[in-house]
């Protein structure tokens, strides 16, 4: 039985990657505590959003690249938890989460430069910013989600391939979630290209998630 198998080695290489996303909130809270509680309950409300209506695209921070990190850590996890089976994980651990670290960072910092080019080329750059302010606080919010079903699933290897479809069905219902719910509370800002802009950019997030779901249901 693998759980037989897992001995101190596994949840010590563990631990440090799990924990590396809290470190990471850790130093956000160091920088600017009320901005990220803010943050992390801006999907039940838009606090965050009118306190810091301008921290988006072209406005790089301390902050912001902490935000960064954040992401990209918890979105490899969650690549490193599709991608692999749990004997795989066992016995290159640290090898499967450095690949998809690079993955993940590499598909955020795409996703910005996306943005910034759209967000040059748009004609209410205000609004545009501003759509994109919520994107990114919606998307933190999820991730964190993610986060905690990750931990569980990665410290019980017996349900770790088991429970891959049920995992990311309900990541993609989060993502879902975010979208309608900044459709709904944002119809004032969500005019003409805006619209089509923020769809794409949650496109295309969504599109890798689809293909592997696809793959494992074949």
């Amino acid at each position: 039985m693998l759980l037989e198998l897992v001995d101190n080695s596994y949840y010590n290489k563990l631990s440090l990657v799990l924990l590396s996303p809290l470190f990471i909130v850790f130093f956000m809270c160091m920088v600017d505590l009320t901005r990220t509680k803010l943050l992390f309950r801006s999907l039940f409300s838009n606090q965050y959003f009118y306190k810091y209506p301008h921290d988006a695209v072209s406005t790089l921070s301390l902050y912001q690249i902490l935000v960064f990190l954040y992401v990209s850590v918890v979105f490899a996890l969650f690549l490193m938890f599709l991608l692999y089976d749990s004997e795989f994980i066992y016995q290159h651990f640290f090898e499967a989460f450095r690949g998809c670290v690079y993955i993940s960072a590499g598909y955020f910092f795409i996703k910005y430069l996306v943005s910034e080019f759209l967000y040059n080329f748009s004609r209410r750059k205000s609004h545009f910013k501003q759509m994109l302010v919520l994107e990114t606080s919606y998307l933190a919010v999820v991730l964190l989600m993610v986060f905690l079903l990750l931990c569980y699933v990665f410290l019980h290897l017996d349900i770790y391939n088991s429970s891959r479809i049920f995992v990311l069905i309900t990541a993609l219902i989060l993502y879902f979630i975010r979208f309608i719910i900044i459709v709904l509370n944002n119809k004032n800002l969500l005019s003409g290209k805006i619209l089509y802009i923020i769809l794409y950019l949650c496109t295309l997030e969504i599109v890798p998630f689809i293909y592997l779901f696809k793959s494992y249901t074949e």
